[in-house]
């Protein structure tokens, strides 16, 4: 009983922090996209010019 008690809190820790993980990493490739339609974009108005 007691192992699992001490088990159980560092569990959740370790699933909240994937969790945070993996949303930053999905943050992070919107962002990524994004910088990425802007720098095409960009570069096509330079070239129409």
């Amino acid at each position: 009983m007691v192992r699992q008690q001490a088990i159980m809190p560092s569990m959740a820790n370790r699933i909240k922090f994937i969790s945070l993980f993996f949303k930053r990493c999905e943050t992070e490739s919107v962002k990524g996209e994004v910088r990425r339609m802007e720098f095409i974009r960009s570069n096509l108005r330079r070239a129409i010019q």
